[in-house]
């Protein structure tokens, strides 16, 4: 027995687009190496034919680890008089919740974080599982 025709409909749309996005990333990839030679990060452009400019931002993405960063940075005072000041604008701390942490909360707890969260739902992941045979 086949599932609703909905889902099936569903399931050929995922993996239709599935397949272009591989396609596209392949072209995408194809492209920056034939007219980008040596891409720095930032925007990038190149004048093609007929007045048409291709563009490609190329994202710099740095990841930074917090245990060493704070190191670091609680240096920064001492080394240099503007040190704490320059510390605090050079990295970005960002408060994120651990979720399992907060389950755990006691209700006492949970009434003194709650008014600091705000929660939204996200798009849902969905999967058809085929039967066993």
């Amino acid at each position: 027995m086949n599932p609703p025709a909905d889902i099936q409909r569903w399931k050929q749309a995922q993996d239709a687009f599935k397949s272009a996005q591989a396609a596209e990333l392949a072209e995408r990839e194809r492209v920056i190496a034939k007219y980008f030679k040596e891409p720095k990060a930032g925007v990038n452009t190149v004048d093609l034919p007929g007045g048409y400019k291709l563009k490609a931002d190329v994202p710099e993405r740095c990841k930074v680890d917090a245990e060493a960063a704070a190191a670091a940075l609680a240096k920064f005072a001492k080394a240099d008089p503007a040190g704490e000041e320059l510390g605090k604008r050079l990295v970005k701390w960002e408060p994120a919740l651990r979720v399992s942490e907060w389950r755990k909360l006691p209700p006492k707890l949970l009434k003194l974080i709650d008014p600091a969260l705000t929660w939204s739902r996200g798009l849902a992941a969905v999967e058809l599982v085929a039967p066993k045979t």
